[in-house]
């Protein structure tokens, strides 16, 4: 699992411009934590459950998906069908630089929180940070 940044094509510069666009999408999301691939992975190693959640377009999605992520659609019908499957989960909303997921990581929070009206029921929501395929 790799960061934006290491996706970027053109060298340092672009890397970086890259990395710096990612790093300023957060303070456009205060309320959301992120979490970056490495993150993800040492959760999923230590047999924590982890829902990757791909908010990216379908052509960007044909192109590539990490693996075991569901796209927005998908993972939308299921919290809805059954959202007590989703307790004690991490869910992950993903883009390419976390500005995308980071909506969808608000919208996702204040949603979990109605489902899950009990303290500390709801599922935590991270934004992956620039987590991409």
């Amino acid at each position: 699992m790799a960061s934006a940044a290491e996706h970027v094509d053109g060298g340092d510069d672009r890397r970086e411009q890259a990395q710096q666009l990612m790093l300023s999408y957060k303070d456009n999301f205060p309320g959301i934590e992120y979490i970056g691939g490495a993150e993800v992975q040492r959760r999923r190693a230590a047999g924590e459950r982890v829902v990757l959640v791909d908010v990216r377009t379908e052509e960007e999605q044909r192109v590539s998906m990490l693996p075991g992520a569901v796209t927005q659609e998908a993972f939308e019908r299921e919290l809805e069908r059954d959202p007590a499957g989703f307790g004690g989960a991490m869910l992950v909303p993903y883009c390419t630089i976390s500005f995308r997921s980071g909506i969808y990581a608000e919208k996702l929070q204040a949603r979990v929180q109605e489902l899950f009206p009990a303290p500390g029921a709801a599922p935590a929501v991270r934004n992956g940070e620039g987590v991409s395929p």
